[in-house]
């Protein structure tokens, strides 16, 4: 015991003085900057040449969509520059009291462009590409970038002909990634997303009559932090606005009061429920349908036999309940899309899976397979032996068994893993939107639909509606399982 308390007392004094080795010498030296996703380019190389000149301050960069910054700096985040992307969120901290309206300037200006791969096709008719085929931009509930192409293609009369070949993405950097990866025909994306990009051309460069101006508000969160007020200057030196020229940003021509800026005039609608619970169930019982058996299976296949290789088969089935969601996503998108090897073999078929809901029910099957396997294979091999020793006995061949011993005996196991992986495929997120993205009626699935209602400035009630709705699902799954398992448990006994 004494040994115990001596380990335990060690553990804590190497994480103090970790601790203490890791902690800054002063806060002041120390910066953190949220910034749109569009920005990490050109910001990763202006606080780079700002470090050389000022060694003893520290950079500290986070990159993300503006609304989901916006929403951690409302919470207290602990942040002392904010750089969006969008004016709209920058009014809404404001709003917030989060942020006050002195300290925010305009630190650059960017167009908004539709952009193909290099060998696109239709002679580089934009209109034609994007009302044909499918073709990425922001999402339009909460990404700058997909609210100005949202209104640009309003302007140009395109919405309601093209929003249906439409792929949501979560930030500007994610789509452009699909379109370099040639899933889709086209995409639209800030003329800076694009500027170092290999293999694309810009074949439209809208108007900004088409849209409101594209502006980055900077605001200085900070004012105690000396450092903070050093790097917000350097931002708008002369050195820095070239730097953001040559990643394609334009210098800010007249100086603009933030509070001038229009919001909105339209609240966030209250979304229509039940196209997204039935796409979710949809989702989640077609997983399921497949899942089930495969893992069945291989619950079998390891409860029942030695081989040689099932310490890897073990590992390999754990593997996506560990791995972070994103990486499986990822790797089904390189699988499944539409330049992977499955996915352009199944194309001869008919058969998708990228952006489609039946990449959905993909995603969350493989995220839940796990869930699966464990209680099938804990069922399995708590079935008394003297059980199946008997059925050979009396001459029962193979199938025989399996129909009525190992079946109806693992029948609680089965149900368990089944609610469990159902449970998990109703709540799969992060494999969900990186394979087949956030996509309403589509592949907008109960989490995707929470997330996106997060992000919008007035989409509390709505994401607060939908987290209602998904609890009560889940709890209700929950609850019949135990109530179907208790009774098989108790037939069992009898």
């Amino acid at each position: 015991m004494r040994c115990f308390i001596k380990y335990i007392w060690l553990l804590i004094s190497v994480f103090l003085i970790s601790a203490a080795v890791t902690v800054p010498a002063s806060s002041q030296d120390r910066v953190v900057v949220f910034a749109a996703s569009s920005m990490k380019d050109a910001l990763d190389q202006i606080s780079a040449l700002f470090e050389a000149d000022h060694p003893e301050i520290d950079i500290v960069l986070s990159y993300a969509s503006s609304g989901v910054l916006a929403r951690q700096i409302v919470n207290d985040a602990p942040v002392d520059i904010f750089v969006s992307a969008s004016t709209d969120w920058m009014n809404h901290l404001v709003e917030q009291n989060s942020v006050k309206l002195n300290n925010i300037k305009s630190l650059a200006e960017n167009k908004l462009v539709v952009v193909a791969p290099e060998n696109t096709s239709d002679n580089g008719d934009w209109r034609k590409i994007l009302e044909r085929g499918r073709f990425v931009m922001g999402d339009p509930s909460h990404v700058p970038a997909g609210i100005y192409a949202k209104r640009a293609l309003e302007a140009q009369s395109l919405w309601n002909g093209a929003s249906q070949n439409a792929v949501f993405a979560e930030n500007i950097r994610v789509a452009l990634g699909i379109v370099e990866r040639e899933e889709v025909g086209a995409g639209i994306l800030y003329q800076s997303d694009v500027q170092l990009s290999d293999g694309l051309q810009i074949i439209h460069t809208f108007s900004d009559t088409d849209h409101a101006k594209i502006s980055y508000p900077v605001a200085g969160l900070n004012a105690a932090n000396d450092a903070a007020r050093i790097f917000f200057n350097y931002l708008f030196t002369e050195g820095t606005q070239s730097t953001l020229g040559t990643y394609g940003f334009s210098r800010v021509e007249t100086e603009t009061s933030l509070g001038a800026v229009t919001r909105p005039t339209t609240k966030t609608p209250t979304p229509n429920l039940w196209p997204i619970i039935f796409l979710s169930l949809q989702v989640a019982l077609v997983a399921m349908l497949f899942a089930v058996p495969l893992a069945y299976a291989v619950a079998f296949l390891l409860a029942r036999y030695e081989f040689r290789g099932k310490a890897f088969v073990q590992a390999l089935v754990i593997t996506p309940l560990v791995m972070p969601p994103v990486v499986t996503g990822y790797l089904l998108l390189l699988l499944f899309g539409n330049k992977g090897e499955i996915g352009q073999l199944l194309t001869y078929f008919g058969i998708e899976f990228a952006f489609r809901w039946t990449g959905a029910a993909l995603a969350a099957g493989l995220m839940a397979f796990p869930l699966l396997v464990r209680p099938m294979r804990l069922s399995i091999e708590a079935i008394d032996q003297g059980i199946v020793e008997a059925a050979n006995t009396l001459g029962a061949d193979a199938w025989t068994r399996f129909r009525t011993v190992f079946l109806p005996l693992s029948l609680p196991g089965i149900i368990a893993g089944a609610v469990l992986g159902f449970a998990k495929s109703l709540g799969e997120f992060g494999a969900t939107i990186t394979f087949v993205s956030n996509i309403p009626d589509e592949t907008q699935t109960l989490s995707l639909a929470i997330y996106s209602f997060l992000q919008s400035p007035n989409g509390d009630n709505a994401a607060l509606t939908l987290m209602l709705i998904s609890i009560a699902i889940a709890l209700g799954a929950v609850l019949l399982s135990e109530m179907v398992s208790s009774r098989l448990y108790r037939k069992g006994q009898m």
